[in-house]
């Protein structure tokens, strides 16, 4: 690996948040750590390489070194390997889904979404590019101080449209709505 490849990483949230971000990322800085043994981490999808003080993130949100893995333990994963950087239309479609029901309501003809802003504005975003916009529009509230903007829909074609997105999802998809 070096300086600019791409790879799929884990954005570390806010401590005061509950949840982190899955997102593709670029190399941007190269640490040298002279040479150092690699391990060969074995699952049910396959195998990585990784040095002994590579972190995982185990089941219960905890981060285990490489070294500090046993046998039986489960690290978590997000899907099958990623081939591109670009996001498919179908991670979009497990985006705009996974918002809706992580942190957002779907019902009657109405679809609302608040959250963290990066996730709103990416929200309007895939679903604008997808032909079901669910616009931003600011949001204030004494009871949700940090809320500044939400998404809010009220057409029933957008939530038929929304609502055929959950049918036969693919493994791109799956990606999406955890992200």
């Amino acid at each position: 690996m070096k300086v600019a490849d791409e790879l799929f990483s884990v954005e570390e949230q806010d401590p005061k948040e509950s949840y982190r971000h899955y997102r593709n990322g670029k190399i941007t800085r190269f640490y040298e750590n002279g040479v150092e043994q690699v391990y060969r981490i074995l699952t049910e999808n396959g195998s990585v390489l990784a040095t002994a003080d590579h972190p995982w993130l185990t089941s219960h949100n905890r981060w285990r070194t490489t070294s500090q893995l046993k046998k039986g333990w489960y690290i978590r994963s997000v899907c099958e390997a990623i081939e591109s950087s670009k996001e498919s239309n179908e991670y979009k479609r497990g985006y705009v889904c996974g918002s809706i029901k992580g942190d957002g309501t779907m019902q009657g003809k109405y679809i609302r979404v608040a959250g963290d802003h990066e996730m709103v504005y990416q929200v309007a975003e895939y679903s604008t590019e997808l032909g079901a916009p669910l616009p931003l529009r600011d949001f204030h509230s004494k009871q949700y101080p940090n809320l500044k903007v939400i998404v809010e829909r009220r057409h029933q074609e957008t939530f038929s449209t929304i609502e055929s997105w959950m049918n036969g999802v693919s493994s791109e998809f799956k990606r999406g709505f955890i992200a």
